[in-house]
């Protein structure tokens, strides 16, 4: 009894398949990519809001403080937010999804976006928090009222910058287990 399937049959089935598994896989690449930018816009436009809130009560503090370090430290504080503003520019901007994606593009444009992301993540403490430190340190200081005081305030910001960094150092880790499982997504694909 001879079948009526063909060889050629089976392979256009297959190739169906496959299309259709791969303009829904970049589709779903493309959605996470999507709201991934989506998060980043987000998280970058609070970021200049705080830093013109920032820049302006430093402006302020610098017109009115009768101590010249406190003046001097609030400007210093507003060259750091406007260098702070460049490097987020720079580091973590997210970049628009490309309209047209195969889908190995895909996954590679949406890994490069979160690799990009972690490694500004990891780098916080050189280009967020560092750049501040002269500039609060003299206001808090110059502002003390004895050196118990200036010593509480200094201990004061170095805990508010270990915090900022390790909550940084969090999301870039949550953003490495992003791109474990985006590999491990990819691999078990080739499979």
């Amino acid at each position: 009894m001879a079948s009526d399937f063909q060889p050629d049959d089976l392979q256009s089935l297959w190739k169906d398949q496959q299309l259709e598994h791969t303009r829904i896989a970049t589709e779903a690449i493309r959605m996470m990519a999507g709201n991934f930018q989506s998060r980043i816009q987000r998280r970058n436009r609070r970021e200049y809001v705080a830093a013109a809130l920032g820049m302006a009560g430093h402006a302020v503090i610098a017109a009115v403080a009768p101590n010249p370090p406190v003046r001097a430290g609030a400007i210093l504080v507003i060259a750091a937010v406007l260098y702070v503003c460049y490097q987020l520019h720079r580091r973590g901007a997210s970049s628009d999804v490309p309209e047209e994606l195969a889908l190995r593009p895909a996954i590679d444009f949406h890994r490069a976006q979160l690799e990009r992301q972690r490694d500004a993540l990891r780098g916080v403490w050189s280009w967020y928090v560092l750049p501040f430190m002269p500039g609060l340190l003299m206001v808090l200081i110059g502002g003390a009222r004895g050196l118990r005081h200036a010593v509480i305030n200094a201990a004061g910001l170095a805990a508010l910058a270990a915090g900022a960094v390790w909550l940084n150092v969090r999301a870039a880790n949550r953003l490495q287990r992003e791109i474990d499982q985006l590999n491990s997504m990819e691999k078990g694909d080739k499979r």
